[in-house]
């Protein structure tokens, strides 16, 4: 009987347990879950809770320790309303497949600390798995990037053929057997301008031919000399429509002359003119002549010459023949002579030289004048008689040589 008694006090303690269990239970019932229609829609109610043995699962629960799998399966262990799939745990766990140990997903939103957890539906994709870095995407950029040009290709240019030059507008020296193009009347027509050479009977022949560029015709001259010097294309009279060449050539030991050419008013022959001298520069319209002059003895001059506007002549547009000063080379008096001598401005008087005055001259305009200057500064001049070859005949009335016993010519 004693032994009964116990057995029979055992069973209405383990009876008192068992009720007090489902009480618990009952009180203890988790909110029911927004989502009941699947298992992976519920949550727990404690955020960070862990499924170890013994763990707490809800509020008036515990799994006893050891407990194995089997006897987790009570229905009475379930939460209301949800009913156990056959072979399923009747706890599912908060991350299906998941083995002992894991941490459980974070909870819904919407309540304090809780975070809502993938449900794997609607295209949504499982959380990855424990330890998996998470991938980040790509940040999209804040502002257009600016276009980098592609580089461009320039095609190589083909060679063309060598151009014709142009024709000559401005101030051209000629050479020998070089031809050059140049507009000589300003119709828009380039005319053909070449110096030719040719040798008869010891002399030289220098042709100048012009091909008109409007009709082809050929317009040809011709002089004889002893030496080719130089030939120039310059328009020298800008607006008269005309261009003008010059030829300067050379005979003996002093015949030096300059011929110049233009086309005429219709471009059909060439127009002519000279003057002694050769060209020795060019300077805008005008060009400067050099020749040699017998003044008191023989002396190397120069003069500035221009194209005449009323007719076609080369006239000095200078007043005087300046004369190229030799180092050392005076002309010494043979006797006493009287010249005029600047003082100062226009001022001048008569002034008493004796013999072996030493002087040289200066400058003439080759008509009436000639101006000297002594080795000690003195200034003056002669009035001059001059011939029709430009040779200064009377010094003061008198012969050169009847003055000065030193002077040298050259024929």
């Amino acid at each position: 009987m004693r032994t009964g008694v116990r057995l029979t006090a055992a069973a209405a303690a383990l009876a008192l347990i068992i009720s007090a269990g489902f009480v618990g239970c009952r009180h203890g019932d988790s909110p029911e879950p927004a989502n009941t229609g699947s298992p992976s829609a519920l949550v727990t109610e404690t955020a960070g809770a862990s499924f170890e043995p013994g763990a707490s699962v809800g509020p008036g629960y515990s799994e006893p320790a050891g407990t194995d799998a089997a006897a987790s399966a009570s229905p009475t262990a379930l939460p209301p309303g949800v009913t156990a799939d056959p072979g399923a745990s009747a706890y599912p766990t908060e991350n299906p497949g998941a083995t002992d140990g894991a941490t459980a997903q974070p909870a819904v939103s919407g309540q304090p600390g809780v975070t809502a957890q993938p449900t794997g539906q609607g295209g949504a994709t499982n959380p990855p798995a424990p330890g998996t870095a998470q991938p980040t995407a790509s940040p999209k950029p804040t502002t257009r990037p600016t276009p980098v040009p592609a580089p461009i290709s320039t095609a190589t240019p083909k060679p063309t053929n060598t151009p014709k030059p142009d024709p000559v507008t401005a101030l051209t020296w000629l050479e020998l057997d070089t031809p050059v193009s140049c507009d000589m009347d300003f119709d828009g027509k380039a005319e053909k301008v070449e110096l030719t050479q040719t040798e008869s009977g010891g002399k030289k022949l220098i042709s100048l031919k012009v091909t008109n560029g409007k009709t082809g015709k050929v317009l040809m001259d011709s002089v004889t000399c002893d030496r080719f010097v130089n030939g120039l294309i310059n328009n020298f009279n800008t607006g008269d429509r005309r261009v003008e060449v010059m030829l300067s050539v050379s005979s003996g030991t002093r015949d030096d002359v300059t011929h110049a050419y233009r086309l005429n008013s219709s471009s059909s022959g060439l127009l002519k003119c000279s003057c002694a001298g050769l060209v020795e520069s060019v300077n805008g319209s005008s060009m400067q002549i050099a020749r040699m002059l017998d003044l008191l003895g023989t002396w190397n001059c120069t003069a500035s010459y221009a194209v005449s506007y009323d007719k076609f002549e080369l006239v000095r547009s200078g007043s005087d023949w300046i004369v190229t000063q030799e180092e050392d080379r005076w002309c010494t008096s043979s006797t006493d002579f009287v010249a005029a001598v600047y003082l100062s401005g226009s001022d001048n008087s008569a002034n008493w030289f004796g013999a072996g005055e030493k002087l040289r001259p200066v400058s003439t305009d080759l008509e009436s004048r000639m101006d000297f200057v002594t080795d000690t500064g003195t200034r003056g001049y002669f009035d001059i008689t001059v011939d029709s070859n430009g040779r200064v005949t009377k010094v003061n009335g008198y012969a050169p040589t009847a003055l000065f016993g030193d002077l040298n010519y050259i024929d």
